[in-house]
């Protein structure tokens, strides 16, 4: 069973390898990946959804697109590369946008493990799982996990 590497997940080599000049080619990680969702595009938040804002989010090249109305209430299926557009009340204002993405888990070893990083936390050195438990699961079990807390927030 893997578990969280602090180590390997704060190792500076393989990042250090990338600055470059002009540019080096992109690796993904081949060996190890998971899903999470991760908040995008923060320069439109709080703009109206429009036809600019779908210039905008030409930029992330998402496999599908869904917006959100009536208090944010989606699916919670799986799809990698989507794009999720919450509205506010009053279906028009963007509230925030996510997209499903897959991540390394370069020293760690779940989605969520990511999640902890990128929300200013580190994954426990050894654990293996996530902190709040939820890492376990399969697909897209995390980011079902911070859309019930994101709406008890709206709550």
């Amino acid at each position: 069973m893997r578990t969280v590497n602090h180590e390997e997940l704060l190792s500076t080599e393989e990042a250090d390898s990338y600055r470059v000049y002009h540019h080096k080619e992109w690796e993904p990680l081949k060996r190890s990946f998971g899903y999470t969702s991760i908040d995008v595009l923060p320069q439109i938040v709080g703009r109206p959804w429009d036809a600019a804002a779908l210039n905008v989010i030409n930029a992330l090249r998402p496999s599908t697109l869904r917006v959100a109305r009536d208090g944010g209430r989606i699916t919670a299926d799986c799809r990698q590369w989507r794009v999720t557009v919450y509205l506010e009340d009053d279906n028009r204002t963007i509230q925030r946008i996510s997209q499903e993405v897959t991540v390394g888990l370069r020293g760690c070893r779940y989605g969520q493990d990511v999640d902890s990083y990128l929300a200013g936390g580190m994954p426990p050195d050894g654990a293996a799982t996530s902190p709040d438990g939820i890492g376990m699961g399969i697909g897209n079990f995390a980011s079902i996990a911070k859309l019930e807390l994101y709406n008890k927030e709206l709550e």
